[in-house]
């Protein structure tokens, strides 16, 4: 069982969106899983109290910086991936190249996605926010609104707001253009 969360921290799902997770039943039957949160999930008790149960039961989890899609994989034969932009509704896929295909994706992510410790070090909190930041700073770059950013990233809207607040004290910036700007002279973006 593959499982992709993008989004901030589990504590509040409803029973929807806990359908997506990896039940402890399933541990018992042998099943092998391995769930992708993004880095935000590291920072959220309820989320890391869960992590711990799954890796307790024989699951493996990482978490990925860049944003990444929604999706459950089966026995490499079937796939769920949201039918609408709320999350709430699924479309099964059975077919073997599309469910290859979405296969190819979650390795992907999960090849460049990290393990969850059970405890952040110091180190890594700052490698972490750096790399949510960094995220961001490419967001807002490409004009998108704190709360589209906040969703992408997997973030509330309020903690977002403070990365983007600290990114306008680092620049220097006074107004959302001028921020745009110094970002792109600043070559945090690389090339192009």
């Amino acid at each position: 069982m593959l499982v992709a969360r993008p989004g901030g921290g589990r504590g509040t799902a409803d029973a929807v969106q806990n359908a997506w997770e990896p039940p402890e039943a399933a541990f018992k039957r042998q099943v092998r899983a391995r769930t992708l949160y993004q880095h935000s999930t590291r920072f959220d008790g309820p989320t890391r109290k869960r992590v711990e149960r799954i890796g307790g039961a024989g699951g493996e989890v990482r978490t990925l910086g860049d944003p990444f899609e929604q999706m459950v994989i089966f026995d490499r034969e079937l796939a769920f991936i949201p039918a609408d932009s709320d999350r709430d509704v699924a479309v099964a896929i059975r077919q073997p190249g599309v469910v290859d295909f979405l296969l190819g994706v979650f390795e992907r992510a999960w090849v460049n996605a990290r393990p969850f410790e059970s405890h952040n070090r110091v180190a890594d909190v700052s490698e972490l926010v750096s790399g949510i930041r960094m995220s961001i700073i490419q967001l807002l770059a490409e004009g998108e609104t704190d709360e589209a950013i906040a969703r992408r990233v997997g973030l509330s809207v309020r903690t977002c707001r403070t990365h983007v607040d600290k990114i306008y004290q680092e620049l220097g910036a006074r107004s959302r253009c001028q921020l745009g700007v110094l970002i792109a002279q600043s070559g945090l973006l690389g090339q192009g």
